[in-house]
């Protein structure tokens, strides 16, 4: 596709128009048609069952989701006999917690209920015996009991089926419990149910504390509740009594065990104090959280178990993230320095071997880089400064050099290229014209359609044309890409995962068009080493920022290994880019391919008896007037004679150089130093 023609087809515009429209997102579940009142009247019933009802009599509905197998109940019972630990526990225990969990295997494990619809992909982590996961813990002070929400997302040992978890429920602080339940529907009571959780008469006893004792404190939780669902629905909702899911996942329940600290209360909100309000005063640094927990879910018969791991505290966690932006900083002035240090080579011969889409796609990244870091700063609130300023000085190079050394490299390939073919003339558009000059004498008629674009232009004004083509390109990618991120938030996690590693392992391909670059035109000298390498290490800061934090910023469980593979596969770009400099630019594919005449061989097999056959002092380099090393006799087929070869550079008017002084001769002019012949690229 001819670059300087370039517009979004109708066919694109359309399709992008039914993404926007009609991409599928999360659906609400529909009311059928009943009203108001008959939700309200639901929620007042249940409000009215769950006041008269007893930590012994509960409603049937708890009764029955309540009723754990005796091996889920040991090791409930295990998690909360374990020590505490010295010290108190922290105030609030909003984190970030990563570790592994592990199955819970028992006799009617993985039986699903008749109602209810296995999930592709927990199916998937159910089959395995353990697996990693990933949870944000959010906590809001309340009296008695904190209220909160544990987001856990469970992925299977190998890592490829990820599945997200939502809790929502009270903790305990005097029993260090956390008790949660997924979302309340018609057969499931959710978090109203949380009050009877610690409700098993037969194994009270291997329980360190009766929870009978919590029974009143959770209860008017959960009637609280009820009356802000019931205030809510009056104003015009409905009620998750009568309308559940469309399809019904496995539901569960969350016993959390939080342990202390080893520091005072007094200590710990020292700690906290002195990180919002900063005085200057030397404190200890804030433990961890360290939380174990158990998942159950009656729905499918599964349980999950975890055991001692550590997150950081929110403020840590975000002082961390704020740490990395504000690092990145100095990355981007150094991308900035390698830039325009890259831009000083722009002699036409240097500028034609480049490619234009490698550094198209580095400002479509710096762009996408700039757009991420503002939507950090939505979900991070005391970032605001470090990724605001990220984001501003992202798009500088991008903005600022990276487009001028576009316009650059556009103008100078497209001086060099042919110009598009004339279009025919119509035949009958013609005759037509003819016909009309006979019978109105008018001879100025012209017909429209045969008008030439190309006819009265002047290269500036091609240039201006096909800049302008450009920089629509640009940015109508930069829209598409910004508005599937926008959908990819209320995408499930796993598609949310896929998408973002299909758009980073892309976006870090920009020297595969520069290798297909090299092989078309047969060249091997393209970017300077310092901006090849000193660019491929700087840019692999971002990913490891995304695949490292992805928790908090993406939601989906932290991917070392991804990362480690984005930065092979940089590797792996650099190293032929390596190759092709060293072993030629085609060394990886057959030389049947291409015509022997379709490049200038600079590395011909030379050795010292051929030196009779070129001028006096051959060897000696006419540059830097220094002796040349040829090929040994009888090494010719030697796998070292190839890097030899490399080593000089054998002109087309029969002049030897060094390779580095003549390619750094051919960086401002394309001619020979000795004879002035034009010299090939190289």
């Amino acid at each position: 596709m001819d670059r300087r023609r370039w517009r979004p087809s109708a066919p694109v515009v359309i399709l992008l128009l039914l993404f926007i429209f009609f991409a599928p997102v999360r659906r609400i579940p529909s009311r059928n048609g009943d009203s108001t009142e008959k939700s309200l009247q639901a929620e007042r019933n249940w409000y009215s069952k769950i006041q008269n009802s007893t930590f012994l009599d509960a409603p049937e509905i708890v009764r029955q989701s309540t009723t754990f197998p005796k091996e889920v109940l040991s090791k409930r019972n295990a998690i909360y006999k374990s020590s505490a630990g010295p010290g108190d526990s922290h105030s609030n225990h909003t984190s970030v917690v990563i570790g592994n969990w592990k199955k819970v295997s028992f006799d009617s494990f993985g039986k699903v209920s008749p109602n209810v619809t296995w999930h592709r992909t927990l199916q998937n982590i159910v089959n395995s015996e353990k697996g990693g996961f990933s949870a944000n813990v959010y906590e809001y002070p309340a009296q008695n009991s904190n209220d909160f929400t544990f987001v856990m997302n469970m992925e299977n040992s190998n890592g490829t089926s990820l599945y997200q978890l939502v809790f929502y429920g009270d903790r305990i602080d005097k029993a260090h419990a956390l008790l949660g339940a997924t979302e309340v529907s018609p057969e499931f009571p959710g978090v109203d149910g949380i009050p009877w959780l610690f409700h098993e008469p037969a194994d009270k006893s291997d329980l360190p504390f009766d929870g009978q004792e919590y029974f009143e404190v959770l209860k008017n939780k959960s009637l609280g509740r009820i009356d802000d669902r019931i205030d809510q629905i009056s104003r015009g909702g409905w009620s998750p009594l009568l309308y559940g899911e469309e399809s019904v996942s496995c539901r569960a329940y969350f016993y959390g065990f939080n342990k202390n600290t080893g520091l005072s209360r007094k200590t710990l909100a020292a700690i906290e104090d002195e990180y919002y309000h900063p005085q200057g005063v030397s404190i200890k640094k804030m433990p961890d959280v360290l939380l174990s927990g158990l998942i159950y879910s009656p729905d499918c018969n599964v349980a999950f178990t975890f055991s001692n791991y550590k997150g950081p505290r929110n403020f840590v966690f975000d002082a961390g993230l704020v740490r990395f932006a504000s690092f990145y900083i100095i990355i981007i002035f150094y991308q900035i320095f390698l830039l325009l240090r890259q831009m000083r080579l722009n002699s036409p011969s240097y500028v034609q071997r480049l490619s234009f889409i490698t550094i198209a796609i580095q400002a479509c990244l710096d762009a996408f880089i700039a757009i991420f870091f503002l939507s950090i700063n939505v979900v991070i609130e005391r970032g605001y400064l470090p990724f605001v300023s990220v984001a501003f000085l992202s798009l500088i190079p991008s903005v600022m050099f990276t487009m001028r050394y576009l316009a650059l490299i556009l103008r100078v390939q497209n001086s060099n290229s042919p110009p598009p073919p004339p279009l025919p003339p119509t035949p009958n558009n013609n005759e037509s014209t003819i016909e009309g000059e006979g019978e109105h004498g008018n001879a100025n008629t012209t017909n429209v359609e045969n008008v030439q674009p190309e006819a009265g232009m002047t290269q500036h004004e091609r240039d201006q044309r096909d800049w302008s083509a450009v920089c629509l390109r640009f940015y109508f990618v930069i829209l598409v890409v910004c508005i599937v991120s926008l959908y990819s938030a209320f995408w499930p996690v796993t598609y949310r995962f896929y998408f973002i590693s299909i758009l980073l392992f892309t976006c870090y391909s920009f020297w595969v068009p520069q290798i297909i670059q090299n092989v078309k035109q047969g060249t091997s000298r393209s970017f300077s080493w310092i901006y090849i390498i000193g660019l491929s290490i700087s840019r692999m800061y971002m990913p490891t920022f995304i695949f490292i934090y992805s928790e908090t910023t993406l939601k989906f469980p932290p991917k070392y290994t991804f990362a480690v593979a984005l930065g092979l596969w940089m590797c792996l770009q650099v190293f032929i880019l390596f190759a092709q400099d060293t072993l030629g630019p085609r060394f990886f594919l057959p030389k049947r391919l291409f015509p022997s005449s379709s490049t200038y061989d600079y590395h011909p097999i030379i050795q010292a008896g051929d030196l009779e056959a070129l001028m006096h002092d051959a060897n000696v380099c006419p540059i830097c007037m220094q002796t040349i090393e040829l090929v040994s006799s009888g090494s010719t087929l030697n796998p070292a004679s190839r890097i030899v070869r490399r080593n000089y550079m054998l002109t087309p008017c029969h002049h030897l150089y060094h390779r580095q002084c003549l390619l750094q001769w051919m960086e401002t002019r394309s001619i020979c130093p000795v004879c002035r012949c034009h010299l090939p690229p190289v």
